[in-house]
């Protein structure tokens, strides 16, 4: 008898979870989040002085016609690392021994 009434409080449990979660899903539900007005843009600065502005959030305008809005930087982040483009040049560090390397022969300018 105890184990019946306990199943039946968990599946009124259960019922009322699920009817609670189908109607915060229902695709009519009003309480939805309004689309950002702009985009939102962020700045990240790097370590190197260049820095990158990306777009976070692209808004409704966007999204309907892939037009982008005016630039207008609501994020700064601060990068303590170089960029991609600085990385790549290969800003080398020279170690103690370099004056032991003979370089000469990967040195394409030497004929």
């Amino acid at each position: 008898m105890l184990t019946k009434q306990i199943q039946i409080a968990f599946i009124a449990t259960a019922n009322l979870t699920l009817s609670v979660l189908s109607t915060t899903l229902h695709p009519t539900a009003t309480h939805r989040a309004a689309p950002p007005v702009m985009c939102e843009w962020y700045r990240r600065n790097y370590a190197c002085g260049h820095h990158f502005t990306g777009a976070s959030e692209w808004c409704y305008r966007y999204s309907q016609t892939q037009k982008r809005c005016k630039v207008v930087v609501t994020q700064v982040d601060y990068d303590s690392s170089v960029c991609k483009s600085c990385m790549k040049k290969g800003v080398k560090t020279e170690v103690p021994w370099e004056h032991m390397i003979d370089r000469s022969k990967f040195d394409p300018n030497q004929e």
